[in-house]
């Protein structure tokens, strides 16, 4: 183990896991003065700046740490990042979050079976997943937790993201996908080298998923840029044609449209601010 591992709040920090055929061993320490420094990649060495306890808040105002590992799931360039949850109850750690995220490609949800999603872990969850479509869902089960806890658990997260994707506007194209996995079982079976624990612990199956999309990465993003420039192209075709509509109309006409849309924007302002005072 090397990243800090607690029940409560414990990173506060980003964590960004780039691969390496040949490990260092060495964490690298950026600091947001412009400061750099080399620890041992240990957890020992890591928590006293990555752990809520012992960097409360980051005071320390570290910017990142890099670490290296050889694993073949990072060998195709992505890079994975611990960071600390939307659902901190720590403002500046949830701010660290948010603003690392304005970076990222995709994003892992981590979610529980016991309780499942709550309603502001929702409203976070929903505001993320706007921003970055691409998400993968991981549902960790305690070792107590029973096969139907983990099934009503998860059947109560997937109507949860449904809800959520509806009201983000998400389309998609089937149910959203939750990996229910056992992360002790799959630590303690990579700790004493057991296959058997570590493919029924669930992860094994989400790495294999996961290393897959990964390779689609280059493809999927080159068709998503294809995407953005037709609608830009769409968008603009549009405006232009909407504006010679607009030049070829009389006065009377052009001002006629001005109220109409100023009326339709009052009606919104009001209905806006009754909704804000219900709120």
């Amino acid at each position: 183990p090397v990243l800090p591992v607690d029940v409560d709040e414990t990173t506060c920090v980003p964590v960004e896991v780039h691969h390496s055929p040949t490990p260092s061993g060495e964490a690298t320490v950026f600091y947001r003065d412009g400061r750099e420094e080399l620890i041992p990649a240990t957890e020992a060495s890591l928590q006293r700046l990555v752990h809520q306890v012992h960097n409360p808040a980051n005071r320390l105002d570290v910017e990142r740490v890099v670490l290296e590992s050889d694993s073949p799931v990072l060998a195709e360039g992505v890079v994975i990042v611990d960071l600390p949850g939307l659902g901190s109850l720590t403002r500046e750690n949830v701010q660290t979050a948010q603003e690392y995220l304005e970076r990222a490609v995709g994003v892992l949800f981590l979610l529980r079976t016991v309780p499942p999603l709550t309603r502001s872990e929702g409203h976070f969850l929903g505001a993320i997943w706007a921003q970055l479509p691409t998400a993968w869902f991981l549902q960790n089960r305690w070792a107590d937790e029973t096969a139907d806890e983990a099934r009503d658990g998860r059947e109560h997260n997937v109507d949860v993201l449904k809800d959520i994707a509806a009201t983000i506007h998400h389309e998609l194209d089937e149910a959203p996908s939750i990996h229910v996995i056992n992360a002790y079982g799959a630590l303690e079976g990579k700790l004493k080298r057991d296959g058997l624990s570590q493919e029924a612990s669930g992860l094994l199956a989400f790495i294999r998923s996961f290393h897959a999309d990964v390779k689609k990465w280059p493809e999927a993003v080159a068709e998503m840029t294809r995407a953005t420039i037709r609608s830009h192209v769409t968008m603009s075709d549009q405006a232009v044609d909407r504006r010679l509509g607009e030049l070829h109309d009389s006065a009377a006409s052009i001002h006629e449209q001005i109220k109409s849309e100023k009326e339709r924007f009052e009606r919104y302002a009001g209905d806006f601010a009754r909704k804000r005072e219900e709120a």
